[in-house]
């Protein structure tokens, strides 16, 4: 019997497996570097490895472990899909892109490898067409894996095609309604266009609250969440400022209908604000108002901001240029920690 058929290195192996299906990825890891001490040739385990590297956003020593298991078996095709997963989120396309090949190769009847080589040519945006073949090979050869259709939306969105993008993601939630890559995946549809109407965020922080119910624990889901709200209030604020300095302006030009016009241009922000706490869930209006107390340097910056330009509105013109300035100037620091661009999690089934 090998060392790593030894009845105590197997107990050790499905208790890692179940620290990973736990999402206790450092206990895991923590288990599975004594077993490589103790058994550098279980390849099993380096990949088990890598997987847990890949959670951690620990990418390079992901690629290590996916490494090292090459090195005992050249054809583990698990092997090469972890390391697709974490040369691309280092940035090496093109190395993702090589082994995601290697994967297909050692494993052309097996849908994660198309999968995964769809991940790596949509994300490396050289060949959108490929990828789009290779993701719907995918569910050609399981119409029921919901990481195959998970990868025609991937494809579909990072070339521009939102219906087939909206499409799959249905097709996964109505296979696993709880699926958090799919819900993930229609959250940043939402948000694609990059300036998302109030509904469009209220969708989004909807289904990201749903990601959240499913699994507290992904950081991401809340990063995300965070992002949208304090998004959203940095944009409202913003525009709320630039709508009040430009009434200051006309208001002291004296003439009655600029006034009631100035006046009504600062009520479209709050509308703006109105619109999207309405298209809120009861349930996650809670979660909004705890994140705004939780961003308190946002919000004293933003109130710096509101404050310099209503006394901007009141002075002479020079102070009130630089005012305006360091109102804008203000809003634009809170920007900092608003959302750009959602953190997404696509749900490689690892």
């Amino acid at each position: 019997m090998s060392e790593r058929d030894a009845p105590g290195t197997a107990n050790d192996l499905q208790r890692a497996e179940a620290l990973c299906d736990l999402r206790r990825f450092g206990e895991a890891r923590a288990l599975l570097q004594r077993i490589v001490a103790a058994d550098p040739d279980n390849d099993y385990a380096w990949c088990l490895i890598s997987r847990t590297c890949y959670e951690l956003d620990d990418y390079a020593d992901g690629v290590a472990a996916a490494n090292s298991a090459l090195r005992i078996d050249p054809e583990e095709e698990w092997a090469h899909r972890l390391a697709s997963l974490n040369l691309a989120l280092l940035g090496d396309h093109r190395g993702a892109v090589e082994a995601a090949n290697n994967a297909v190769r050692a494993a052309p009847h097996q849908w994660q490898t198309h999968a995964q080589m769809a991940r790596a040519l949509a994300f490396a945006g050289w060949d959108h067409a490929t990828a789009a073949a290779a993701a719907w090979r995918a569910v050609e050869l399981d119409p029921n894996a919901t990481g195959a259709h998970l990868a025609v939306a991937i494809a579909a969105r990072l070339r521009g095609d939102v219906p087939t993008a909206r499409q799959a993601c249905a097709k996964v939630l109505a296979i696993d309604p709880e699926n958090i890559g799919g819900h993930t995946e229609l959250a940043a549809l939402e948000t694609i266009s990059g300036v998302p109407s109030p509904m469009q965020r209220a969708s989004a922080l909807s289904r990201l609250g749903t990601v959240m119910r499913i699994d507290p624990t992904r950081k991401e889901s809340r990063e995300n969440a965070d992002g949208i709200v304090v998004g959203t209030l940095g944009r409202v604020t913003f525009f709320e400022l630039v709508s009040l300095y430009a009434a200051s302006v006309l208001i002291a030009g004296g003439a009655g209908w600029v006034d009631r016009s100035a006046l009504a241009a600062c009520v479209w922000p709050a509308g703006f604000l109105l619109q999207f706490w309405r298209g809120l869930p009861a349930s996650l209006r809670p979660y909004v108002i705890a994140t705004v107390r939780r961003r308190l340097a946002a919000a004293v910056l933003l109130g710096v901001a509101f404050v310099c330009c209503l006394v901007g509105a009141a002075v002479s013109d020079d102070l009130r240029n630089n005012a305006l300035a360091a109102a804008v100037g203000a809003t634009s620091l809170s920007a900092l920690v608003q959302f750009a661009q959602l953190k997404l999690s696509d749900e490689p089934d690892l």
